[in-house]
């Protein structure tokens, strides 16, 4: 594995020689991702001072379902294993017990539930702690046009106004969601300028 992995993941050495070592030098990765979880975190602030720092529990696997759809996946990746193709280049599922899991027997459902709970990781694509919606839903921070409900030119435009997770990485919807947010808050505010007019060699011409 490479270079500072354990340390990255959070892997400690006791875990490292009675799991992974064993598997480091022929082996490959396949790991099933919720891509649609339904734990939901929590993002409060601590006090009344912006300096401070948010109370942040990302609250991962809270939800039944969430372990549910996880170990259908590790039941794919095993069904993917057993196929020809793969079966004929030697692929084999790893059975070796993950440290702290050895109470269950190997491949039922407590088992896996125990491993998941151990070995999930974040893909840090965390969304919608500033949820866009409808102005008269509670739970919204930013209306369609991305400005905060109650406070005027004030605007939100990043992954936490996703109210829920694209099926991918969120970079692409992003990259998206700033382009409409650029052009609502130049129409919004600038647009109405008539006096001036930018021409760029790259840019049609454009209000300022």
């Amino acid at each position: 594995m490479p270079l500072g992995i354990t340390e990255d993941s959070g892997i400690s050495d006791h875990v490292w020689s009675r799991y992974f070592s064993k598997i480091q030098k022929k082996s490959m990765t396949i790991l099933p991702v919720l891509l649609h979880p339904k734990s939901n975190g929590i993002v409060r602030l601590k006090d009344k001072n912006p300096s401070t720092e948010p109370f942040l529990d990302p609250q991962y696997l809270t939800n039944r379902q969430d372990i549910e759809v996880l170990i259908s996946g590790i039941r794919l990746i095993q069904n993917l294993l057993n196929t020809q193709p793969l079966t004929s280049l030697g692929a084999n599922f790893n059975t070796h017990a993950f440290p702290g899991c050895e109470e269950f027997p190997f491949d039922n459902e407590n088992y896996w539930e125990c491993y998941i709970r151990q070995l999930t990781i974040t893909s840090y694509h965390p969304v919608g702690t500033c949820k866009m919606g409808r102005k008269e839903d509670a739970s919204t921070v930013v209306d369609f046009t991305f400005q905060v409900k109650g406070i005027n030119k004030l605007y939100a435009v990043d992954g936490s106004v996703l109210p829920t997770l694209p099926s991918g990485n969120i970079n692409g919807p992003i990259m998206m969601l700033a382009e409409m947010a650029a052009d609502i808050v130049k129409k919004a505010h600038y647009l109405s300028y008539k006096q001036c007019v930018l021409m760029d060699l790259f840019v049609p011409e454009t209000m300022c």
